[in-house]
C-alpha cells in the first residue's frame, strides 16, 4: 500500500473506530429512555392495575441490587428494573457477546451470518431456553419460570418469602 493512500486511510480508520465507540454509549441510553417511555405508555401506571397487583409505581423492590449507574438509575421502582432491564439485555461494552443473539433469519432458520459464519445463536433461542441451556443467559423465560417456581414452593429461610418480591415501601 502506498504512503498516499495510507496517509488517507488511517485517519479514517481511527475515526470510525471513535465513532463506533460513542454509538454505543448512546445506544445504552436510549434503550433507557426507550424503556421509561414503553413504561409511562403501559398499564403500570394505571393505579387500579397496579392496585390489583397490590403494589404501587413507587415500590421499591430488592434495592441493594438495583444499579443506579448511568443510563440505568433504578432506584428499585418498577420503572427503574424495566431501564435496568433495558440496558442489560445489550451488555455494558462493545465486548459483551449478548447482543450478538438478538438476530433471527426466519428464512434460513439461522442466527446472525457473517461472511458465512453463524455468530450467537438464534435469538428465540436465547430468549427461551427452551431447547437447551444457553452459556451467559440468566434472563430467559427458563430462568424467570424457575425463579418464580422456586420464590413460591421454597421455605422462607431457604429464600423463598425474600425473593417473592423483598418489598419496601418507599417513604
Amino acid at each position: 500500500m502506498s504512503s498516499r493512500i495510507r496517509k488517507i486511510l488511517t485517519p479514517c480508520f481511527l475515526g470510525s473506530l471513535l465513532w463506533a465507540g460513542s454509538a454505543g454509549a448512546y445506544e445504552l441510553a436510549t434503550h433507557a429512555k426507550l424503556a421509561t417511555e414503553a413504561y409511562t405508555r403501559s398499564v403500570l401506571v394505571d393505579t387500579s392495575f397496579m392496585d390489583a397487583l397490590g403494589m404501587s409505581a413507587a415500590d421499591v423492590f430488592d434495592r441493594d441490587r438495583a444499579d443506579n449507574r448511568r443510563p440505568i438509575e433504578n432506584r428499585g421502582t418498577p420503572d427503574g428494573w424495566l431501564r435496568q432491564g433495558a440496558v442489560r439485555e445489550d451488555g455494558f461494552n462493545c465486548l459483551d457477546g449478548r447482543p450478538v443473539n438478538h438476530f433471527f433469519d426466519p428464512q434460513n432458520d439461522r442466527p446472525l451470518t457473517v461472511l458465512g459464519r453463524e455468530l450467537g445463536l438464534r435469538s428465540p433461542d436465547w430468549a427461551l431456553e427452551d431447547r437447551m441451556e444457553a452459556a451467559g443467559q440468566d434472563y430467559s423465560l427458563r430462568d424467570a419460570r424457575d425463579r418464580f417456581y422456586e420464590a413460591m414452593t421454597l421455605p422462607e429461610h431457604l429464600g423463598g418469602t425474600v425473593r417473592r418480591a423483598r418489598l419496601e415501601t418507599s417513604a
